[in-house]
């Protein structure tokens, strides 16, 4: 009888141990979509910086395409759902101190985010927007 509930509760651990694995192999594997990424590296380049500007530690610092640091899911101000690795959630408030230059924003350089649920982008200065920049009629 005591052996028969060591091995109930030895399977049960390994059941559980298997699944904790399979979660964070899943989790680390899933990465952000290229068009997604591409769209955010798109949006930091559209961001009319300053020669007084630091983009190397600024509000997008992590922003950046290179081998370290290729998923956007990770990125500062970007959250990601975890069974699509699309992105859900952009918080690109204060992105640009300052109200100079101008900034017109491009709205259409948020298309490719079909599951974003928020975008916060409040304390930017936007003059307005841009004129059907990459919008299809």
């Amino acid at each position: 009888m005591e052996w028969a509930l060591r091995m109930r509760t030895l399977r049960a651990w390994l059941i559980v141990m298997l699944l904790l694995h399979q979660f964070h192999h899943h989790h680390e594997s899933m990465a952000c979509l290229e068009q997604e990424k591409m769209a955010l590296l798109a949006f930091k380049a559209s961001v009319p910086w300053t020669d007084d500007d630091d983009t190397s530690s600024g509000p997008l610092a992590t922003w950046v395409e290179d081998d370290d640091n290729d998923d956007c899911c990770s990125w500062e101000r970007v959250q990601c759902n975890l069974t699509t690795g699309r992105i859900i959630q952009l918080s690109l408030n204060y992105t640009r101190y300052g109200w100079l230059p101008i900034w017109l924003l491009n709205a259409s350089l948020f298309l490719p985010f079909q599951e974003l649920q928020h975008l916060d982008l409040s304390e930017n200065g936007f003059r307005g927007l841009a004129d059907n920049e990459g919008i299809a009629n």
